[in-house]
């Protein structure tokens, strides 16, 4: 929006000369702002933070500009303007894809991305609870990596707590979260409660 295209947004006084300061009065709210011809960065910054719809159409799409007429000389008029945007949104082409239902399931592919194994959490713990032990001399990381695919959220788990941190960082922040929640005033849960909320704070990523 140019400085003198701005003006068309207010009205003028008559008696006021050119290069001087005046008040222009906004024809959508009313609100007097001050200003010239020569600075207008007040009424500019007005547009953009009480009329910024206006603003925009007007900066932006120059081909509606003859239907921003004065109605009664107070305001534009706008059912014309959102008249000609709606008629330039519906000559958009839309996609061929049927319109999406809030109640209807989640299409395969959709499901497919949330869960790129295919596999869910319950038959993936079934999976690994029948599974036969190995031995207590083997190493449980090469265990859990030749079944990473098998076992994707499990496997990831396993790797977290058998694997040292670099840092003491993670211990101590889950010992804060645990310090808050676990309080007599805040909730009084049961000990298995209270390890499986810790364990869902810290693991909740891994298992969606």
């Amino acid at each position: 929006m140019s400085s003198k295209s701005v003006l068309e947004h207010f009205t003028v006084p008559d008696d006021f000369q050119n290069g001087n300061t005046f008040k222009g009065k906004c024809m959508h709210c009313g609100t007097l702002i001050s200003g010239s011809y020569k600075v207008t960065s007040n009424f500019v910054t007005h547009m953009k933070r009480k009329h910024r719809d206006l603003y925009i159409l007007h900066s932006e799409n120059k081909e509606i500009q003859p239907t921003l007429t004065q109605c009664n000389g107070v305001k534009l008029n706008r059912l014309s303007v959102f008249t000609v945007v709606k008629d330039k949104l519906s000559q958009v082409p839309t996609s061929s894809e049927p319109p999406c239902d809030q109640n209807s399931p989640p299409s395969p592919s959709v499901e497919r991305k949330r869960n790129p194994s295919g596999i869910s959490v319950s038959s993936e713990m079934d999976d690994y609870l029948s599974d036969n032990c190995i031995d207590m001399s083997k190493d449980p990381l090469l265990y859990w990596h030749s079944n990473c695919q098998r076992l994707p959220r499990l496997a990831k788990l396993a790797v977290q707590y058998l694997a040292i941190p670099a840092t003491s960082a993670p211990v101590e922040r889950l010992f804060s979260t645990a310090g808050k929640t676990f309080r007599p005033e805040r909730c009084r849960l049961a000990d298995g409660t209270f390890e499986k909320l810790m364990m869902v704070k810290c693991n909740g990523k891994m298992l969606k």
